[in-house]
């Protein structure tokens, strides 16, 4: 592997991380506000109509039971928890380009 070949792949493997660090605290600091806002709502809800609630624990669990109306092909997409999902998806960027890295510099 020629010098330059092995400082590009450092390079990439080095800005891969960093890509993957700013995602995944991206990631969350919407999450956190995400849930912030909805036991805010919930919240305020509560306080000012009484039973009609469509924010927080009540809004999430009629989201998880509703279909996605998209047909087979609705059925044959798995409606994993988004948040966890991406975090691990991820992760892997994060753990290949770790391991491009010691590959690059070994």
């Amino acid at each position: 592997m020629t010098s330059g070949n092995r400082f590009g792949r450092i390079v990439a493997s080095l800005l891969s991380l960093t890509m993957t660090f700013l995602c995944i605290t991206l990631m969350a600091r919407h999450r956190q506000a995400e849930l912030t806002d909805a036991r805010w709502l919930a919240e305020y809800e509560r306080a000012h109509f009484e039973d009609s609630s469509v924010h927080g624990a009540d809004w999430r669990q009629r989201r998880d039971a509703t279909g996605l109306d998209a047909g087979r092909i609705g059925r044959a997409i798995p409606l994993l928890p988004g948040f966890t999902t991406w975090i691990v998806g991820l992760a892997a960027f994060g753990g290949a380009a770790i391991a491009a890295l010691i590959h690059a510099c070994l």
